[in-house]
């Protein structure tokens, strides 16, 4: 009885090992629908998009913080005198 299961697994394992594992029709089919995967626009990876996107964002929050301050007169002190002038 033992001998009969290691000779099953062993048969088992040998069929396993010798037919490999093979994914043609679904690698074909990933690359039919998608044949440039690591691209995220024509040109650029998806990191690089990503990094544009946070710096584009990143420029445009400094640049609105600035405006804000020229908006509400905070960018600078005051040019007036500190006394009262006579």
């Amino acid at each position: 009885m033992r001998n009969a299961r290691t000779t099953i697994l062993c048969s088992l394992a040998a069929l396993a090992l010798l037919s490999g594992c093979s994914k043609q029709d679904s690698q074909r089919f990933a690359t039919v629908l998608d044949p440039t995967p690591e691209l995220g626009t024509l040109n650029a990876r998806e990191d690089d998009v990503i990094n544009t996107t946070t710096g584009v964002f990143d420029t445009n929050w400094r640049a609105f913080r600035s405006d804000v301050g020229r908006l509400f007169l905070t960018d600078r002190p005051s040019r007036l005198t500190p006394e009262p002038v006579r």
